[in-house]
C-alpha cells in the first residue's frame, strides 16, 4: 500500500537504506512519520537517538530530496541522485549526536 502511493520516496529510501547497510555502526527501519514513509536510523549501539529520514519534492530545486526535521524546521540532507552523499551526511550527524 505505502509502494503503490508513495512510489517516489520509498524507492529513494530504499536505495539511501542500501547505502547504509553498510554502514555497521547504524541501523535502519522502513516507518511512517506523519503519514509519509520514512526511514528510522539509530546507531546500533543505542547512543545518540533516532534520525527519521524522509524524502520531499524540493519546489525551488525541482527535485526530490532526503530531508529531516530540527527544531520544527525541514533540514535538506541532499538530492536523492546523490543517496551516498546523504548517507555520509546521515552518519556524520549520528555521530555528532554521540558526542554531544
Amino acid at each position: 500500500m505505502i509502494a503503490s502511493v508513495h512510489s517516489e520516496r520509498t524507492t529513494a529510501l530504499g536505495i539511501l537504506d542500501m547505502y547504509l547497510s553498510a554502514v555497521k555502526s547504524v541501523a535502519c527501519a522502513l516507518v511512517a512519520a506523519d503519514c509519509y514513509p520514512a526511514l528510522s536510523v539509530r546507531r546500533v549501539d543505542g547512543r545518540g537517538g533516532t534520525l527519521v529520514v524522509g524524502a520531499a519534492y524540493h519546489r525551488d530545486e525541482g527535485q526530490w530530496w532526503f530531508v529531516t526535521r530540527e527544531g520544527g524546521r525541514t533540514v535538506w540532507i541532499a538530492p536523492t541522485r546523490e543517496p551516498q552523499t546523504a548517507a555520509n551526511l546521515t552518519v556524520a550527524e549520528m555521530s555528532k549526536r554521540v558526542r554531544a
